[in-house]
């Protein structure tokens, strides 16, 4: 028998025959997780958020405003969030009123801006737990996923009326849990609207049509009842 056939037998009956001679130690059989905190089970949240649309061609939309949820499981609940606001012009739009503007006639593009927000969602929690911060500080955390549809009321500027229009909603965030009762959050959405942006260059309206409409946005969290529920 060659020595490499001996080798290989040798390492095959150690693999085979070290589990069963491994000494048990104390936390043998006990569950991955022992007293789970239940940070959202049967609680509501408020939280008031504030933020700012992000992929705006003529308008930038400054939004503030509410979020409520109930979550009947841990990891599934029901809200609803609204959100009103305000248009600021980007660099494009001054540019483009700028370079169309006379001493005789000064230009203005004629755009919409989303005036408020309103939706119903469905939020669900896939990840949640406990992690270091520089290896010293422990803190909770959850990583949530959003899915609503609701309303907004685009404000109409210059030729462009306003209206309300269908908005579908899918987003996602993070919330770090300082204590039991109060999470800091970051949230990204997306609000799909229906609406006109801006005239075009000959001062025509084009048709509305779906558009996306990323918003990024600061929550603070509160969390009713203040004691979560905790699983054995």
């Amino acid at each position: 028998m060659s020595s490499a056939l001996r080798a290989s037998i040798v390492a095959i009956a150690l693999l085979v025959v070290a589990p069963t001679v491994r000494a048990k130690g104390p936390l043998d059989g006990l569950p991955p997780i022992r007293n789970q905190v239940l940070l959202e089970d049967g609680r509501h949240v408020l939280a008031p958020i504030v933020g700012s649309t992000i992929n705006d061609a003529f308008n930038r939309n400054i939004m503030v405003g509410l979020s409520w949820r109930y979550f009947f499981q841990n990891w599934v609940g029901i809200g609803l969030d609204v959100l009103g606001g305000f248009g600021v012009d980007t660099k494009l739009a001054d540019r483009i009123n700028r370079e169309l503007s006379t001493e005789a006639q000064p230009f203005s593009l004629s755009k919409t801006t989303l005036d408020l927000l309103a939706n119903a969602t469905l939020e669900f929690v896939p990840i949640d737990g406990k992690f270091m911060l520089f290896g010293k500080f422990q803190a909770r955390i959850d990583l949530h996923l959003q899915l609503g549809l609701g309303i907004a009321l685009v404000g109409g500027d210059g030729r462009i009326q306003a209206k309300t229009a269908l908005m579908p909603v899918v987003g996602a965030g993070i919330r770090f849990y300082p204590t039991n009762w109060f999470a800091i959050g970051a949230e990204c959405r997306d609000y799909i609207v229906d609406r006109t942006v801006a005239a075009r260059g000959d001062g025509s309206i084009p048709p509305s049509e779906f558009g996306h409409n990323w918003f990024i946005g600061l929550a603070l969290s509160f969390f009713l009842p203040v004691e979560p529920a905790i699983r054995p």
